[in-house]
């Protein structure tokens, strides 16, 4: 509220998880009884994508923005800056006068290098890192091809059916160019690669091996399919600089796994991933859902 006061912006902007959905929404109402209907509030992110008509509908909420967002909110703050109409803006929803206008989605961006950076300097990222035991986050891919019934990408699959290639990859120089510019700005140990499936392509990691192994003080962890895990993925993971793969199990029971989770994934070959990994000294994390 402070920094709004300082600005007294626009437009405030809101990215939430479900988790996180609560307290961003008790923000945008305190901003909105503070400043008026003069500034605007837009939501987005994963909860706004699942679950838009909900969002829309909170009274502190003007516009969301349903999936992939950059190009969307340039467009929306290129239009306020000019005074023109926001009711036309693929990917946004806009409430007025209690009617929301629901605009389709536009085609994804292919090619990811075209995307800038993240601008990392809006956060006080030297006391993020500090207490992440020096740990970067970034992402080299978007989409995924698999649909487990607890996660978002269904929805996204479905979301944007005909507008373009779903699981994209950065090339390895892009990747290699965000990461000297971290490198020079912060104190970096670890590289965590948030990717839901961190890219497995044979030709994409020989080149990504050659060139991250250049840093000898770094290193970084991401996650893999089981089913994914061979001997020579396995040694170009760890001849790069790898620190650990993170794996899903999900639930140690097949029948679950597969009837439940939509994880058709056998208990032999999650064995197998993991003694793969252990044969080629690679330390891995099995992560697990808590069943109620």
């Amino acid at each position: 509220i402070l920094a709004v006061k300082k600005v007294v912006p626009d437009l405030v902007a809101f990215s939430a998880r479900t988790g996180e959905f609560v307290f961003c929404l008790k923000i945008a109402r305190r901003l909105k009884e503070q400043f008026g209907p003069e500034i605007k509030i837009i939501f987005g992110g994963v909860h706004a994508t699942i679950n838009p008509e909900e969002v829309i509908n909170k009274e502190c909420v003007d516009l969301i923005c349903v999936g992939e967002g950059e190009g969307a909110m340039v467009e929306l703050c290129q239009k306020m800056e000019n005074k023109e109409r926001l009711d036309q803006i693929k990917n946004i929803w806009i409430k007025k006068d209690g009617i929301i206008k629901k605009n389709d989605v536009r085609d994804l961006v292919e090619d990811l290098d075209e995307i800038p950076f993240p601008d990392r300097d809006i956060f006080d990222m030297e006391r993020y890192i500090s207490s992440r035991d020096g740990a970067v986050d970034m992402m080299v891919s978007r989409g995924c091809p698999y649909q487990c019934t607890y996660c978002i990408n269904p929805v996204l699959q479905n979301l944007y059916k005909r507008k373009g290639k779903f699981v994209r990859k950065r090339s390895v120089n892009n990747v290699i160019e965000e990461i000297n510019e971290i490198r020079k700005k912060y104190k970096t140990k670890h590289i965590s690669f948030q990717d839901d499936v961190f890219p497995s392509s044979l030709e994409w990691l020989k080149e990504f091996r050659r060139e991250f192994s250049q840093y000898s003080d770094l290193d970084f962890y991401c996650n893999l399919r089981a089913e994914s895990l061979n001997r020579q993925l396995c040694k170009y993971l760890k001849d790069s600089g790898y620190s650990s793969i993170h794996i899903g199990v999900e639930s140690g029971s097949e029948w679950i796994r597969e009837n439940v989770l939509n994880r058709k994934m056998p208990n032999e070959r999650l064995i197998t991933g993991f003694e793969t990994c252990r044969k080629e000294g690679l330390a891995t994390y099995s992560l697990s859902l808590i069943h109620i």
